[in-house]
């Protein structure tokens, strides 16, 4: 397959030259975001990766460890869905960047921000905005931030990365509960000596509750709490915090009600027990929506309803972790929305597509005093502005509607191909664009996933067996049609 002749020529000049590539028609009526400049389909001029991906590999693996580069893109000519890369091929992009674009390569509106005087005084001065915040921080604040919060959340904390946002997490639901159990009362002098040697009553032996098959980041706190891959882990000193099971769900769900209740109920019932029992005090568990890393793993609502009822019967926070699933990704700007719960999180964490990153939070857990969480940049100011443009141009666009439309469309497609491939592929779940399906093993699904990238599709895995798919929220109809057609051709020549 191969892209027309005018878009190959347009590829050799840079993207920020371009004056077609500006000129994109706004409307606001419009359900399906064009795909600006795109080209209309994968190409590919050589295997993945090709000659000269592997000489950059080579030449940047004496600088960095460079064993886990897929292939070297051309980010001035990657475009919407559409990624190059140095040798000339064309991939529909259905993994972005592990999940981290939301709004395709170049978007022609987040190149204009940042070309922009406003973003260009926030980028070269940087500020530490928890000290010295830009004079129009508030409005900036509102814009990224407060517009979209979940519900129940009166505030944030910015920060950089997933694994930043997580660490602060635990570290805000160890100090409330510390602060409670002090009574409110300021530190005595057996608490600030003790704690310099790490040593309670000033470091108190405290928990936190993850669940297998999970994965929170690879700092060492979120390490502790990561349970995915042994890789993560090994030789690397962890906290002894317990694991509760995630429950392993039977596809297609309709046929497995019954056992999939049970399963549901088993896990439950194991969480309270380890709450109940464990030697510890434990004072928060966290969760995914869907367990990414772990395998795509989906529970019911109902199975996080009771999840939250059972933190809040044992005073336990409870900590969403939607670094991988927030942003619109479900077809909600938060996946949690979906399980109406009576009772908000105690903290929502975010990353990712947002292009920022932070933790939601109701002003009752804010920290009992100032400095205690805390950094120098206190998040970024170019992201927050990238992340505060990204808000208006998905409501303006109408995109959780497109995600949501799309999504069923693409979920649909996997479970067609799991029917008909029944040898090779099941289990097609989704939420949202959030969507994966599992090979019959891992080596056929290392083979599948490497086959797709031959032929032009960016695709990833997750845990033993799956393909996971990560789309942007600009994925439309017209890729999801690409899409199946070409990963079918992909089983096909398994």
């Amino acid at each position: 397959m191969f892209v027309s002749r005018s878009f190959t020529r347009n590829a050799r000049c840079t993207l920020f030259n371009s004056p077609r590539f500006y000129s994109v028609e706004v409307s606001s009526r419009r359900v399906f975001s064009p795909a600006f400049s795109e080209p209309q389909q994968p190409s590919m001029q050589t295997l993945c990766p090709g000659p000269r991906s592997l000489q950059m590999q080579k030449k940047l693996d004496q600088y960095m460890d460079a064993r886990h580069i897929v292939t070297v893109p051309d980010y001035t000519k990657s475009v919407g869905n559409y990624l190059i890369d140095v040798d000339g091929n064309v991939f529909l992009d259905c993994f972005a960047q592990i999940s981290s674009i939301a709004l395709g390569y170049n978007n022609p509106e987040l190149i204009s921000l940042a070309k922009s005087d406003k973003h260009a005084v926030a980028f070269v001065n940087r500020p530490c905005t928890a000290m010295f915040p830009p004079h129009d921080y508030v409005e900036t604040m509102k814009e990224a931030f407060m517009n979209i919060a979940p519900a129940g959340m009166d505030e944030v904390i910015p920060m950089t990365s997933g694994s930043e946002a997580v660490e602060n997490g635990i570290k805000l639901a160890m100090l409330s509960h510390a602060h409670l159990k002090r009574g409110g009362r300021e530190f005595n002098k057996d608490e600030l000596e003790s704690v310099m040697n790490n040593l309670a009553p000033g470091s108190p032996d405290v928990a936190v509750l993850s669940f297998a098959g999970a994965f929170h980041g690879r700092t060492t706190g979120a390490l502790s709490l990561t349970r995915s891959k042994a890789i993560h882990k090994l030789d690397i000193s962890s906290f002894k915090w317990p694991q509760a099971p995630f429950p392993q769900l039977k596809y297609p769900l309709h046929k497995f009600e019954k056992e999939n209740k049970a399963e549901e109920d088993r896990c439950i019932q194991e969480v309270d027990n380890i709450l109940s029992s464990h030697k510890a005090p434990i004072v928060a568990m966290i969760i995914e929506p869907v367990q990414a890393e772990g395998g795509d793993k989906h529970a019911s609502p109902e199975f996080f309803r009771r999840l939250r009822d059972v933190a809040a019967k044992r005073k336990v926070a409870f900590i969403v972790d939607e670094v991988q699933t927030g942003f619109g990704a479900s077809g909600e700007w938060w996946a949690h929305s979906k399980w109406q719960l009576e009772k908000a999180p105690d903290m929502v964490l975010f990353s990712k597509k947002s292009q920022s990153a932070g933790i939601y939070l109701p002003r009752r857990m804010r920290a009992p005093f100032t400095y205690q969480i805390f950094n120098t940049w206190y998040g970024e100011p170019v992201k927050t502005q990238i992340m505060a443009e990204m808000v208006k141009i998905v409501e303006r666009d109408n995109l959780l509607a497109q995600v949501k439309t799309v999504g069923q469309q693409l979920l649909h497609g996997l479970e067609t191909l799991a029917e008909k491939y029944p040898d090779t592929l099941h289990s097609a779940r989704g939420n949202g664009t959030f969507c994966a399906i599992d090979a019959h093993d891992a080596a056929t699904r290392d083979r599948l996933v490497s086959i797709a990238r031959n032929n032009g599709l960016m695709i990833g895995s997750s845990g033993a067996t799956a393909i996971r798919l990560r789309p942007m929220l600009t994925f439309a109809p017209e890729h999801v049609k690409i899409f199946l057609n070409l990963f079918e051709k992909c089983v096909q020549e398994l």
